[in-house]
């Protein structure tokens, strides 16, 4: 061993093994599941060709039923023919229906003007009192006025108190040399 190069002690195990991974057999039973996968794979490919099939044909339906769809008039109306004196002329029932000008066909959305609301003059725009309101302003008028402007205290807080705080004033001398 000490006259071989480790390059070729490397290249003798990998040429080994090697030779040991090309002699195996396949596991049993490989063929059936490779074959198994391809007709697998081919049914898949077959129900995504009529998925899309069926996606057109609806698609086509759609477009036709929207380019051919049916008008939206309404009947016109039978104006009943008028009594006649005389039996032996009659005359036929009319039939009445619209004037040219009156078919129209539904607006399209992007044609629909918008309602503009005429805008308040003032802002927030006065509303009635509510009850909760009328019950405060209630209180505040039959309140006294020295009632109302006392603070209101709570014993439990009381002493929560803070002192004074004082920050005394940061000199500036300018600029100072660095320290090493």
């Amino acid at each position: 061993m000490g006259d071989r190069k480790p390059s070729g002690f490397v290249d003798e195990i990998l040429e080994a093994s090697l030779a040991r991974y090309g002699s195996e057999d396949p596991r049993p039973g490989l063929e059936a599941r490779i074959l198994a996968n391809v007709r697998a794979a081919e049914k898949h490919s077959q129900s995504r060709i009529w998925g899309w099939g069926i996606a057109l044909a609806a698609a086509v339906i759609l477009i036709v039923a929207i380019v051919y769809r049916p008008s939206r008039r309404t009947p016109s109306p039978t104006v009943p023919a008028p009594v006649a004196t005389n039996p032996a002329a009659t005359v036929p029932a009319v039939t009445v229906g619209p004037a040219p000008q009156e078919v129209q066909e539904p607006a399209h959305p992007a044609r629909i003007a918008k309602v503009r609301r005429p805008r308040p003059e003032q802002f927030p725009t006065p509303a009635p009192l509510s009850e909760q309101e009328k019950l405060l302003l209630l209180y505040v008028r039959e309140t006294p006025k020295s009632v109302l402007n006392t603070p209101v205290t709570d014993p439990a807080t009381d002493d929560l108190q803070t002192p004074d705080l004082i920050i005394a004033a940061l000199a500036n001398n300018g600029p100072e040399a660095p320290q090493k």
